[in-house]
C-alpha cells in the first residue's frame, strides 16, 4: 500500500512539474492535536508557498483531533488557498480523526498512508 502511495505523490509531483511552471513544492508536517499554534503553522505555511510561487503544497496530517475553532480557521484557509494542497495522513497508522477529517476534506488531494 506504502508502494502505491508513493507512486501516486510521483504522479502528481510529475504532473505539476510537467504543466507548472516552478516545479516547487512545499511540505509541512502536521503531528500535534488541532489547536491556535497549527493554524498559524498552516497560515504561514500557505503564504510561503503563495509568495514563493510553489505549484503545491503538502500537508502531511497525523492529528488525534482538536479544537472546533481552529478547525474552523484551517479549513477556510485550505478552502480559499489559490495553490493545490494536498492532505497526506501519514505515516503509516496515522490518523486524521476528530478534526482532522475536515482537514482532510479541504485540501484539494487527499490522500492516506
Amino acid at each position: 500500500m506504502q508502494l502505491l502511495l508513493n507512486i501516486l505523490l510521483i504522479f502528481i509531483v510529475t504532473a505539476i512539474n510537467t504543466f507548472g511552471q516552478s516545479g516547487k513544492i512545499i511540505v509541512l508536517t502536521a503531528e500535534s492535536a488541532v489547536h491556535p499554534a497549527l493554524t498559524d503553522y498552516l497560515q504561514t505555511g500557505i503564504e510561503k508557498a503563495k509568495e514563493e510561487s510553489a505549484e503545491c503544497l503538502i500537508v502531511q496530517l497525523n492529528t488525534p483531533g482538536g479544537l472546533l475553532s481552529s478547525t474552523r480557521n484551517i479549513v477556510a484557509e485550505l478552502l480559499q488557498s489559490e495553490i493545490p494542497i494536498v492532505v497526506y495522513v501519514s505515516p503509516s497508522g496515522g490518523q486524521a480523526a476528530s478534526a482532522g477529517v475536515f482537514i482532510t476534506m479541504a485540501g484539494h488531494i487527499a490522500a492516506m498512508s
